[in-house]
């Protein structure tokens, strides 16, 4: 076995599975990006009404409607990454890693939405729960960044090869007219 072999975990795919590979990480890119929407919103509106939360307050009622609603993004995020279809078998461990990330995420997103709809409602929230869980997240997310760094190397795809194919996938052309 050669030294890049074992550097990268085995030999190189083949041009075909590398498309496999790209096409699967577009699509993982795909789901993040609606989630990442989500999640703006969600921080604009606490960067925005944050300090001006209190229990009853219409602030909190906001802070709680955009809570929910990222919830559900995230719910959906876990239910489309299960939908994504054949992934080729050296991106298994980047899709499972993702998929732990996406289903902390969720539990994180569902207990901060009812924390946030405690302090509407005048209630207490637990908040050491909300940490705990936002804790977890962080941690799975790390990991699944790594893990996504390493199938990137394994296809020798660099991060601007990444951009530049999500940006041609958001343009409506899938990449594959595209030699990497």
């Amino acid at each position: 076995m050669g030294i890049l072999s074992r550097l990268f975990g085995g030999s190189q795919p083949t041009p075909e599975e590398r498309s496999q590979i790209i096409a699967y990480l577009v699509a993982e890119w795909r789901l993040r990006a609606r989630q990442d929407d989500a999640a703006g919103e969600y921080n604009d509106t606490l960067t925005r009404l944050g300090g001006s939360l209190a229990p009853g307050n219409e602030a909190a009622a906001t802070v709680a409607q955009v809570a929910r609603h990222m919830a559900s993004v995230n719910r959906e995020l876990v239910d489309g990454h299960g939908d994504l279809g054949p992934v080729p078998d050296a991106a298994g461990r980047c899709y499972f890693a993702w998929h732990k990330t996406y289903l902390a995420l969720a539990d994180w997103a569902s207990a901060a939405a009812v924390a946030y709809e405690a302090i509407a409602a005048s209630s207490h929230p637990d908040a050491g729960r909300v940490q705990t869980l936002l804790r977890e997240e962080e941690s799975s997310r790390r990991g699944a960044e790594k893990e996504e760094g390493r199938l990137m190397r394994h296809i020798r795809l660099r991060a601007e090869e990444g951009r530049q194919i999500m940006k041609e996938s958001e343009a409506g052309n899938d990449g594959s007219a595209t030699q990497f």
